[in-house]
């Protein structure tokens, strides 16, 4: 059931959600069919410029996102300008980096692999997501899935709340404060635009707000509640990472699997092997080859500069191959970034939103491993691209140069908008924020679901993570609730 207005709500429900996002929506009708369930979301149904405005803030550090367009506030969350990208991780993500124990998860790889049918089922797409030996020793080749028109999502959801008998939704209901005591959240208090409040009692509550919200909130309910436990936890809004995405050059190739159907998502995936990030001591890195027709004018100028770099090379390649098998096209790098403890989120005590409550700060910056891995993957990539006769690839000068591109002219994108850390899972409360059930440290009915429990983010998009990870949570929910 949609609610009209906060006045609506019941005085009491089982579960209350607070983010009708990915997440969200799926822990909700995971829940729904045994229990009462609550959800409240900021935002509309459309997207609103009083909403976007609490999602002000402002980046010290690397050049990054305008923090209220890289995510989006109202129903359905930042699925309303998802890509779609989908594949699960793969299990060397699961591994702690090197020395680091803060990098691992505390969970395996088949913890989230048991939802991957189910998750697939809700995107409409197919589990397939093999990784293939490719005959260059460094890379293997991968397979990522598209989810038809993404942005279309959530609206799946909305004839299910109207009609549910379980699940009531209320708009423009926003998370305000909270009281939390002997390790309860007992209530909960939400405003709507007009400055209505109301106090919300549930047996569990579940943050569901986004990679820099869940932080941003979680930060909040620990100053208003100093003599609860999660006010001595140091590691709430640490650790965040992203994404960098770079484009790192240009392609020319006779690989057939280069080509591609859909202008926005390119065929060909190649991922650096678990077995030289060991020897390399560095990060996971992807590359996407983004295919040009031949009559493209990105064609031509890339054909243009690789016969200044390779002029006896190119002219072999046009003899030895019609023409039309050789496929040029932009390359482009999307890199892990190591979770470090500096790029954080903190509450900016000096800018408020319209409830009183402060926006963010958020601290990001790439760090010497994350350059290292960029730099190190993109020229081992060039390098067996001639070894291998597959092809050859014009890389960025400031990566020959051993140095990352600055702005966008240089071909540097920056990331994925993939917020991811901040509310970090761990085996302890000494070095994360929740625990393998998502449930916070130091509380027994307080729960966050999204990317921000990520303690590594590997290089997949993390859609179809964030979906298995609520999966998991509803699965556990219904049980403790029986």
């Amino acid at each position: 059931m949609i609610l009209d207005n906060i006045e609506n709500i019941k005085s009491s429900y089982d579960i209350c959600i607070i983010g009708a996002g990915a997440s969200g929506l799926v822990i909700s009708e995971k829940l729904s069919k045994k229990l009462k369930i609550l959800i409240i979301e900021g935002g509309s149904f459309d997207i609103s410029e009083r909403s976007q405005e609490i999602y002000t803030g402002k980046v010290i550090g690397d050049n990054y996102f305008d923090l209220s367009t890289t995510r989006l506030r109202y129903f359905g969350g930042s699925t309303n300008h998802w890509g779609g990208w989908v594949r699960n991780f793969d299990i060397d993500d699961f591994k702690k980096f090197e020395k680091y124990d803060l990098s691992s998860w505390p969970i395996q790889k088949k913890s989230l692999d048991f939802y991957l049918d189910e998750a697939c089922k809700i995107l409409n797409i197919e589990n397939n997501f093999n990784t293939f030996n490719f005959e260059m020793p460094s890379f293997n080749k991968v397979n990522y899935q598209k989810v038809n028109e993404p942005h279309l999502f959530s609206k799946q959801y909305i004839n299910k709340i109207k009609i549910s008998k379980n699940i009531d939704l209320c708009l423009n209901s926003n998370l305000i404060d909270a009281v939390i005591k002997n390790k309860m959240v007992t209530k909960i208090l939400i405003s709507d635009f007009k400055n209505n409040k109301k106090e919300i009692k549930s047996n569990n509550f579940i943050l569901c707000t986004g990679g820099l919200e869940n932080s941003r909130l979680l930060l909040w309910l620990k100053k208003n509640n100093p003599n609860s436990q999660i006010y001595s936890n140091n590691n709430i809004g640490k650790y965040f990472f992203e994404h960098p995405h770079l484009h790192i050059g240009d392609f020319i190739t006779k690989l057939k699997d280069v080509k591609r159907k859909d202008s926005d998502f390119p065929a060909f995936f190649l991922q650096l092997n678990n077995d030289q990030k060991k020897n390399l001591n560095i990060l996971g890195a992807t590359f996407r080859f983004y295919h040009y027709p031949g009559s493209s004018n990105i064609s031509k100028k890339i054909i243009t500069e690789l016969s200044c770099l390779a002029p006896r090379y190119l002219e072999n390649l046009y003899n030895s191959f019609d023409k039309k098998l050789v496929c040029t096209g932009q390359l482009f790098l999307v890199s892990e970034q190591f979770p470090e403890i500096s790029n954080r989120i903190e509450l900016d005590l000096n800018n408020v939103d319209i409830f009183g409550m402060p926006k963010l700060k958020l601290f990001w910056k790439k760090g010497s491993l994350d350059k290292k891995t960029i730099i190190t993957s993109s020229k081992i990539l060039a390098k067996e691209f001639v070894d291998f006769n597959l092809g050859r690839i014009s890389l960025n000068n400031k990566i020959h140069n051993d140095q990352l591109p600055i702005d966008e002219k240089d071909g540097n994108f920056i990331g994925g908008n993939h917020h991811m850390g901040g509310t970090r899972m761990s085996k302890d409360s000494k070095s994360g924020v929740v625990d393998e059930n998502l449930k916070v440290w130091g509380t027994k009915n307080l729960y966050v679901c999204g990317s921000s429990v990520f303690p590594r983010g590997g290089t997949c998009n993390p859609t179809l993570s964030i979906i298995q990870l609520s999966l998991r949570l509803g699965d556990y929910l219904n049980k403790i609730s029986a």
